[in-house]
């Protein structure tokens, strides 16, 4: 099975509104748990069953209800049920592909109704309903060789002379690309699904500690070490500001032993907030940070607020003791753009603040996507029906307030990594991106190579490469 896969690079789990606190007032119980599963929430499950035995297609078309066979177009039968509501593509050699499940359960379910359908037909399928059962399968392929040889032999048939694509739900279609693939001349079956990567921001040693814990809990979830501008007075407070760096580089240290820790940040100048650390501070920690990144050979997770001049000054300085980084968040205007570009491992980070104005939108449309990642920064940074950005959104989620909660809607004016489709969609509108598969597809590739260089590998690049680049 192949996976391409959306990383929201900036979530701060260790805010209060995820334990459910608002102003210092208990509004609900803590729901990292709950919002994490709404954002990996599988919206389609597909799986494949075999009956062992040959069908005749011909027979199952004209008996079964909803159910329709053109072998012209299709060498299949694609029948229905309601409940669950699923769409099965049944074979002639016993192979069926279920789609359109929201759970494995529902899944198993149907693949039962759609046997038993076949049973009462009259014809010889296993008297257990089926023989065996697979979620997410690729029928045929058994390690990843075979998967990228069947991707390799197919993907000339779609884009030449493809039989059929059948697609999950709008939300799929647009953004996680499953697609369930059938070739004449190839018995393999290509899907690929779409699952959310999370990296839980550190903004001082105490949330960065926490962080970790975080994401030590589930394997898609990672997190960064660093401290925030605002908050950089810590290291002077601490009554021993090396003894403090010391224990920040231990702690990435200790979470790069557990594959947990990707970056060091959130760090920066962020000189709309002077209340909180002097300008002065600010740059004395920044720069000392870049010694954390050296020591550890990890990139940079930054923040730059008003301070396009000192920033890159500090970053021209430092130039060679980072391997990359993404200014995150950025709501800066086009010439501080353009200046943060021109270091070529740099790139930029956009979330719902990134998209507030026309002016915002106007910035956006001049990054190119090459150079670009999305993120929600939630649980702030949504994007509001206010915002120049709406305009472009297409996918909703029920919510309600944090004083009727309920752990089946978001709460209304707290961000979630679930919406991180909203920010892909503003994106591809204003920029005026019509295939919004390979936009995803590319700013995900630009999160690996940064992040995660560890998850890329020369098919991935290839596919990527032979792909129209969104522009």
């Amino acid at each position: 099975m192949a996976t391409v896969r959306m990383i929201d690079v900036a979530v701060n789990f260790t805010d209060g509104m995820f334990k459910g606190m608002y102003h210092g007032k208990q509004c609900h119980v803590s729901d990292i748990a709950t919002v994490l599963n709404r954002a990996w929430s599988r919206r389609n499950i597909v799986s494949t069953v075999n009956l062992d035995c040959r069908l005749d297609l011909k027979l199952i078309a004209l008996q079964a209800r909803n159910s329709e066979y053109n072998p012209k177009r299709f060498s299949a039968v694609i029948m229905r049920i309601r409940e669950p509501k699923t769409t099965a593509l049944i074979f002639a050699s016993g192979k069926m592909v279920i789609t359109g499940a929201k759970s494995e359960q529902q899944s198993k379910m149907a693949a039962r109704k759609y046997a038993r359908i076949i049973q009462k037909l009259g014809l010889a399928c296993s008297h257990g309903a089926f023989s065996s059962y697979e979620p997410e399968l690729f029928p045929g392929a058994k390690v990843r060789d075979e998967t990228y040889t069947a991707f390799e032999n197919i993907y000339p048939v779609l884009t030449e002379r493809w039989i059929q694509v059948l697609v999950g739900d709008a939300w799929l279609r647009e953004l996680a690309f499953r697609l369930v693939v059938m070739s004449l001349e190839s018995p393999i079956m290509f899907l690929v699904r779409f699952t959310l990567n999370v990296v839980v921001t550190g903004g001082s040693l105490e949330e960065s500690k926490e962080a970790l814990a975080i994401a030590e809990t589930d394997g898609r979830l990672f997190c960064t070490v660093g401290v925030h501008p605002t908050r950089c007075k810590e290291f002077e407070e601490s009554g021993d500001p090396e003894k403090h760096f010391q224990a920040l580089l231990s702690l990435a240290k200790q979470g790069i032993e557990k594959g947990k820790v990707v970056a060091i940040g959130e760090c920066g100048l962020d000189y709309d907030r002077l209340h909180f650390c002097p300008a002065e501070i600010q740059r004395k920690y920044f720069e000392k940070q870049f010694e954390l990144a050296y020591a550890t050979k990890l990139p940079m997770f930054l923040h730059m607020r008003a301070a396009a001049e000192d920033f890159c000054e500090i970053l021209e300085r430092n130039k060679d003791r980072f391997s990359g980084g993404v200014t995150h968040s950025f709501t800066d205007s086009a010439e501080d753009c353009d200046k943060l570009l021109s270091f070529s491992n740099m790139y930029i980070g956009v979330n719902g603040c990134s998209l507030k104005t026309t002016e915002n939108l106007d910035v956006v449309r001049g990054i190119p996507v090459e150079r670009m990642m999305i993120e929600t920064d939630s649980p702030y940074c949504e994007i509001k029906n206010t915002h120049a950005g709406m305009t472009y959104v297409k996918s909703t989620r029920p919510s309600k307030k944090k004083e009727k909660y309920d752990p089946e809607c978001i709460v209304k004016g707290r961000n979630e990594p679930c919406l991180v489709r909203q920010v892909l969609e503003v994106v591809a509108g204003c920029k005026g991106i019509n295939n919004i598969d390979q936009l995803s597809r590319t700013l995900y590739y630009n999160t690996c190579r940064v992040f995660f260089p560890h998850d890329l590998d020369s098919a991935a690049d290839a596919l990527l490469a032979g792909s129209h680049d969104a522009q």
